[in-house]
């Protein structure tokens, strides 16, 4: 065999042999079955081809949004395989509802599981978020936006610092129904913008790995500088509101510290962190 044709076979060799990594940061037909995931993506500049439930995406979490082209692969739990087929992905990003058609999963494309809430997950939902948006972002060579994602969280923290008083105590609830609602605590992605921001989060009775607990209106019975409201919010507790005497009662109800915060996904990563900063700053200090 020539020289030169044992460096062309060389060469063919080490394109082919290449390592799996190198192929994987390249992938950008990527398909996302978790609307955290898909936020985190597209705040990467990756526009995912196919998504689980565009609509509802755009009902409850909005931003960033979504590509008007990306497909609709039909429900979060139980996604149309043929449809994700069909828009060919290199790569599928899911949570970890999945363990049915994981093998099915496989024959489409590459698969790679990713938790920001999980109960076996160490820190809070925000340093999990970051962790998860680091490792995207190293697979997909999107370091400079990364960086940008991360000066755009430590901007929107800075903002709530300094629109609000330090130690202020704060619930953050949203309504279940006119009796009950859901209020944010620890680990969840609300409690560490609270904590970042040096806020202290009024609701200390702890909360699931999503970061809420489930409650009656009554026990939100503790002094708290401020009550926010995360809409949509139900006829039945606008009504409520208006009339019940035991939400008329609460502290900071009876002090009208009351703020309503435009729908916001509690369960995404970074980029929810940095809409509820941004948000939260903005009612707190009389502006929206």
């Amino acid at each position: 065999m020539s020289l030169r044709t044992t460096a062309i076979a060389l060469v063919a060799c080490l394109l082919a042999c290449a390592p799996l990594s190198a192929a994987r940061q390249t992938a950008e037909r990527v398909a996302v079955l978790n609307w955290g995931l898909a936020q985190t993506l597209v705040a990467l500049g990756v526009e995912p081809v196919a998504v689980a439930d565009v609509d509802g995406y755009r009902k409850w979490v909005s931003r960033p949004a979504l590509p008007e082209d990306a497909v609709d692969v039909g429900r979060r739990i139980e996604p149309n395989l043929d449809v994700l087929s069909g828009t060919r992905p290199d790569l599928i990003l899911m949570s970890g509802y999945y363990n049915r058609a994981r093998e099915r999963l496989r024959t489409i494309a590459s698969t790679e599981t990713l938790r920001i809430y999980d109960p076996e997950g160490e820190g809070d939902a925000l340093e999990r978020s970051l962790d998860i948006a680091q490792r995207l972002a190293d697979r997909l060579d999107r370091g400079a936006a990364m960086e940008r994602l991360r000066r755009d969280l430590d901007r929107a923290v800075a903002g709530l610092r300094a629109r609000t008083e330090a130690g202020d105590s704060v619930y953050v609830i949203r309504f279940q129904d006119d009796g009950h609602v859901q209020v944010f605590g620890a680990p969840g992605l609300f409690d560490a913008v609270l904590q970042r921001a040096g806020l202290t989060n009024a609701w200390q009775g702890g909360a699931n790995y999503w970061g809420f607990s489930m409650i009656p209106i009554e026990r939100l019975d503790q002094a708290a500088d401020h009550l926010v409201v995360v809409e949509p919010i139900p006829r039945r507790a606008e009504r409520m509101m208006a009339d019940s005497a035991i939400w008329q009662a609460l502290p900071a109800v009876r002090a009208g510290d009351v703020h309503r915060l435009e729908t916001i996904w509690s369960f995404g990563g970074v980029p929810s962190a940095i809409h509820f900063a941004d948000r939260l700053g903005t009612a707190i200090d009389g502006d929206g």
